[in-house]
């Protein structure tokens, strides 16, 4: 297993790991033009003022701010799922309603951390996913440049593609962060993405879409 002594964050790593993902799903069932590719000095609607609400982190910002998107479909109620039954952020489109008052960043944590773990998600880490009740919550720690799972069904945390990250996470972490670091499943970012690959390509990833 790889030591979390041995992991390090990087942005660039991040967002290039979230685009060669994307790719992947671009081959088999998204269309290209579904991927949303920030400009040149990355989205201008996600700003820390916009989401200050979040009580998230400068780099947290950042790295929203430079990762693509899926494109929400705006003729229907059906939304692109980027895992079965999963649906991954806009944090554009989320930082542009909050600016319009369409939305705010109460709503926005809960739909992307889920009500069971808002309150114990500390502010260097952030979702990857936002939908609603049953969606699943998948997490990006830019200090520690690793992906939770929470939730992770046991065939794949017990017998997974890429090995989990070693660590104890009590050794370092407040208990209440502890206590769900410690049940997740956790890889390195690059891995986690390779992970979610390889259950497709097993058949165990099916592409399914759920009205919201």
């Amino acid at each position: 297993m790889p030591e979390l002594e041995d992991i390090t964050y990087s942005r660039d790593e991040c967002v290039a790991a979230v685009r060669d993902y994307y790719d992947f799903l671009s081959k088999m069932y998204h269309d290209e033009s579904d991927v949303l590719i920030p400009p040149d000095g990355g989205w201008p609607t996600i700003t820390q003022h916009n989401l200050r609400g979040l009580g998230k982190t400068d780099e947290v910002i950042s790295l929203l701010r430079f990762l693509p998107y899926i494109r929400a479909p705006e003729s229907t109620v059906l939304k692109l799922q980027s895992a079965p039954l999963c649906q991954f952020a806009d944090w554009r489109q989320d930082s542009y309603n909050v600016s319009i008052g369409a939305s705010n960043c109460e709503v926005l944590k809960h739909c992307s951390e889920s009500a069971w773990l808002l309150e114990d998600i500390p502010p260097h880490v952030v979702s990857l996913t936002s939908g609603n009740y049953d969606n699943p919550v998948l997490l990006f720690d830019t200090e520690l440049g690793v992906a939770y799972w929470p939730g992770c069904p046991a065939k794949v945390k017990c017998d997974p593609p890429r090995e989990l990250v070693s660590d104890d996470p009590y050794d370092y972490a407040a208990e209440n962060e502890a206590e769900w670091q410690a049940d997740s499943a956790a890889w390195a970012i690059p891995d986690f993405f390779e992970v979610f690959k390889d259950q497709f390509r097993k058949l165990n990833f099916v592409d399914r879409k759920s009205v919201v």
